[in-house]
């Protein structure tokens, strides 16, 4: 599989199974992190809070898939 068409332009139905929401930093120890892509793109982050950890928590959430 290629994200690059026999043209080499890019195949964004393809590069779009890869771009997905994630949590890249948890100020915590995650439980659950799950992201239904294919009913509701309902992005489900559980976590126990870590009241020694004093940066927050990020979120990457992709433009293509959550645009406002």
């Amino acid at each position: 599989m290629s994200f690059l068409n026999e043209s080499s332009h890019i195949q964004y139905d393809i590069l779009s199974q890869f771009n997905r929401p994630y949590a890249y930093a948890i100020a915590g120890k995650p439980l659950l992190m799950f992201y239904d892509r294919n009913n509701t793109r309902c992005f489900t982050l559980k976590y126990t809070i870590d009241l020694t950890i004093t940066c927050p928590s990020l979120i990457y959430l992709p433009s293509a898939i959550y645009p406002k």
